[in-house]
C-alpha cells in the first residue's frame, strides 16, 4: 500500500471515530435531558417573575394576603380565606398586544384547605375567572382544580378546550403546575409531567391574569386556603426537561390486576429535582382514600424494590408511600389494587406424612400460566359446586 492510500485510509478511519463519537454525544443529549433546578428566576424570556420576597404585589389584591414559608426557601404568598386574590392586569405582558402564540405560566402551589360552593364540588380555583370549568369569554388565562385535580382553560373563543390531570393534588403538599402554549398546541404539567394536551394552531387572548378565587367574580367562585410561588410567566414555551418537579413519590408495581404470592415485591420511587435526602415509608389500606392505613415499610431509600407481607391479609389491599425530605412529605396510592394470595406449596395434598405441591402447580411452571390459573381457581371456589368438586377430588380421587 502506497503513501497516499494509507493516509487517505488513516483519515477514514480518524474522521470515522470522531463521528461516532459525535454522533453518541448528539443522541445522549436528547435521550436523558437534564432535571430543571427546583428554584428557578427570571430569564431572557421572562415577562413576569414574583418570589413574594417585597411587598410589591400585583396590580390589585383582594381578601386577606399573607406570608408563609416559601418553597425550599424564603417565603410564599398565603392566601388566607376564600376571597383572597392577586390580579395582574396586562401590563404583565406585552404593551399593546393581547395575542400571544407561545407562552408558558408556572408556579409552586401548597394547598392546605379546599373551600366547596354550596357544599358542591366545583372548580377549586386557582386562577379563577368566571363560572368553574368554563373558560371566561374575555380569554384570559385560567388555572384551577376541578375535584381536586390540577386543569388549565383558555378562552372560548379560542378553538383551546379545557385540560386537565388525573393527578391528584393531596392537601399539604407542594406541587409545581405549568401550562404551556405554542407550536399548535397547548399542554399542562405537574411536577415536571405533561399530564394532559389539547392541538390547536391558535394565538391566546387575554387581558387579566387572577390567582385566587375572589367571591366576586361571576358564577361559583370557590377557592382555598393555601401558599403560591415563585410565580412565572415566559413568552417561550417551555417543555419537558425546563420545568422542576416538587417533592414526589411513586408505586410502579406490582402488576394490575393478578393474583400475587406473598411475599409480593413492590417498586417505588421518590423524586424532585432539589439534592435533598429522600426517604419512603409503605403503607397498607382498606381503600384508596384518607391516607390512613398501617405501616408495613419504613426508612426505605429513596427508590428500589422491597419485600412485603400483610397482616391482617385480605382479599384486596392498598398500599401507599409517604416521601420525605426535610420539612416536605409527599404521598402517593399505587393505582391499583393488590389481590395477594397465600403460597400453595404448603398445602397437603393426599398422605398426611408428607407435603406435595398443590396441583395447579404441578401442572405448569409458568409463573404467568399459574398466575392465571390462580385466577381461574380463585373463581370457581367463589361458587357453591366449585368447593363441592374440590371436596370431591381431595376426598375421594387423591
Amino acid at each position: 500500500m502506497n503513501n497516499s492510500a494509507r493516509h487517505c485510509l488513516l483519515f477514514f478511519i480518524s474522521f470515522s471515530f470522531l463521528f461516532i463519537l459525535y454522533r453518541s454525544s448528539f443522541i445522549n443529549s436528547f435521550a436523558s435531558a437534564p432535571s430543571a433546578n427546583s428554584i428557578y428566576g427570571a430569564d431572557s424570556f421572562t415577562t413576569l417573575f414574583d418570589d413574594f420576597e417585597d411587598t410589591n404585589l400585583a396590580s390589585a389584591s383582594f381578601g386577606t394576603i399573607g406570608y408563609d414559608s416559601g418553597y425550599l426557601s424564603g417565603r410564599a404568598l398565603k392566601f388566607t380565606d376564600t376571597t383572597s386574590a392577586l390580579l395582574y392586569s396586562d401590563s404583565w405582558w406585552l404593551a399593546s398586544d393581547n395575542d400571544q402564540d407561545s407562552g408558558s405560566i408556572e408556579y409552586f402551589v401548597r394547598i392546605d384547605t379546599f373551600y366547596y360552593s354550596n357544599n358542591t364540588p366545583y372548580t377549586l380555583a386557582l386562577t379563577r375567572y368566571g363560572r368553574p370549568n368554563v373558560p371566561s369569554s374575555s380569554g384570559n388565562p385560567e388555572f384551577g382544580f376541578s375535584d381536586c385535580q390540577a386543569y388549565f382553560a383558555i378562552s372560548v373563543g379560542a378553538p383551546y378546550d379545557e385540560i386537565t390531570s388525573n393527578e391528584e393534588i393531596n392537601p399539604g403538599q407542594w406541587y409545581h403546575i405549568a401550562a404551556s402554549w405554542g407550536q399548535g398546541a397547548i399542554r399542562l404539567f405537574v411536577n415536571g409531567i405533561e399530564v394532559d394536551s389539547q392541538g390547536s394552531g391558535s394565538t391566546i387572548d387575554k387581558d387579566t391574569f387572577y390567582i385566587g378565587a375572589p367571591s366576586f367574580l361571576t358564577g361559583n367562585a370557590v377557592g382555598f386556603v393555601g401558599r403560591i410561588d415563585r410565580l412565572r410567566i415566559s413568552t417561550k414555551p417551555r417543555l419537558t426537561g425546563e420545568f422542576p418537579s416538587a417533592l414526589g413519590v411513586r408505586i410502579d408495581s406490582p402488576i394490575q390486576n393478578i393474583r400475587q404470592q406473598l411475599p409480593i415485591q413492590i417498586t417505588y420511587e421518590a423524586y424532585a429535582s432539589d439534592t435533598r435526602a429522600r426517604t419512603v415509608d409503605l403503607y397498607q389500606d382498606t381503600d384508596d382514600a384518607g391516607y390512613n392505613g398501617s405501616l408495613i415499610a419504613s426508612n426505605l431509600s429513596e427508590s428500589g424494590t422491597v419485600s412485603v407481607t400483610f397482616n391482617p391479609l385480605a382479599d384486596t389491599i392498598y398500599i401507599y408511600a409517604v416521601a420525605k425530605a426535610g420539612d416536605d412529605s409527599a404521598y402517593a396510592y399505587c393505582p391499583w389494587q393488590i389481590y395477594p394470595t397465600i403460597n400453595l406449596t404448603q398445602l397437603k395434598v393426599g398422605s398426611q406424612s408428607e407435603i406435595k405441591l398443590c396441583l395447579i402447580e404441578r401442572m405448569t411452571s409458568n409463573s404467568v400460566l399459574l398466575n392465571y390459573l390462580r385466577m381461574l381457581r380463585d373463581i370457581i371456589l367463589n361458587s357453591t359446586f366449585g368447593r363441592f368438586l374440590v371436596w370431591l377430588y381431595y376426598s375421594l380421587i387423591v
